[in-house]
């Protein structure tokens, strides 16, 4: 429960951009770091390997994700 208080509350605060885009985006790198933690959790302690599979699965979309995030947020964000 730690880490999604820490999720939320970096969503939160991504989500306070007054530029709606970023704002957006900055939300959703949060929300992508909580799905990789998550993930990152179902690997060390998991037993079932579905979702265990699905943990890797996640893990490797979400940082995809988050590099194109990053690199759109270098451009935009002039803050």
């Amino acid at each position: 429960m730690a880490g999604m208080d820490s999720m939320n509350r970096d969503m939160a605060a991504g989500m306070s951009n007054k530029d709606a885009d970023v704002a957006f985006i900055c939300g959703m790198m949060a929300h992508h770091l909580g799905a990789i933690s998550m993930s990152q959790l179902e690997l060390k302690y998991g037993s079932d390997p579905t979702a265990k599979a699905l943990a890797t699965k996640i893990i490797a979309i979400q940082n995809r994700e988050l590099e194109e995030m990053d690199k759109w947020l270098k451009i935009h964000d002039t803050h």
